[in-house]
C-alpha cells in the first residue's frame, strides 16, 4: 500500500529515496567492518598462540568489529536515516532535505553535533552480542566445511 502510494503520488523514484545516502554508509562501512574482523582476529590469534581463536576470543573479536563499525559510521547512518523518513510538504511537494550534504548541513546547523549520535549508545549495546555472535557462527560453519 505505501509503495504504491508513494509511485502514484510522487514517481518510481520516491521508492529509491535514500539509496545514494545508503551506499554512502554501506560501502566505506563494510570495508571497516571487514578490515576491523581481520586486525583483530589477528592480533588475537598472535596473543593467543593459536590459528583457531577460543570460543571467547572469537565473540569478543565480532562484538569488537560490530562495535568498531557502528561508532565510526554512525554519523552518516542518521544522515541516511533522515533522508529516507522526511515527508513531503503538506502540499505534496518539496522535501525537507536536498540530498546528503543538505541534510548533514541543516542537521548541523539546527541541532549540532550531537544529533549526528543520538541513539548510539543503544546501537551499540545491540551491536556487540549481534555481531559477537554472527562472526561466531561464520568462524564455526567455515571451520565445518574446512574439514570437509
Amino acid at each position: 500500500d505505501v509503495a504504491s502510494k508513494l509511485y502514484s503520488s510522487h514517481g518510481i523514484l520516491a521508492l529509491f529515496r535514500g539509496q545514494v545516502a545508503t551506499w554512502s554508509r554501506n560501502i566505506p562501512s563494510y570495508g571497516i567492518y571487514f578490515c576491523t574482523y581481520e586486525i583483530i582476529t589477528r592480533k588475537f590469534k598472535r596473543i593467543c598462540g593459536r590459528e583457531n581463536l577460543a570460543v571467547g576470543w572469537e565473540l569478543m573479536a565480532g562484538g569488537l568489529t560490530g562495535t568498531v563499525s557502528w561508532s565510526s559510521i554512525y554519523p552518516v547512518d542518521v544522515v541516511k536515516s533522515r533522508i529516507q523518513t522526511q515527508e513531503y510538504g503538506a502540499d505534496g511537494k518539496g522535501l525537507r532535505y536536498d540530498g546528503i550534504v543538505d541534510c548533514a548541513k541543516k542537521t548541523w546547523r539546527n541541532e549540532g553535533i550531537r544529533a549526528f549520535y543520538k541513539g548510539l549508545g543503544v546501537t551499540l549495546l545491540r551491536a556487540f552480542p549481534c555481531n559477537a555472535t554472527m562472526w561466531y557462527t561464520y568462524s564455526w560453519v567455515r571451520q565445518v566445511f574446512e574439514k570437509i
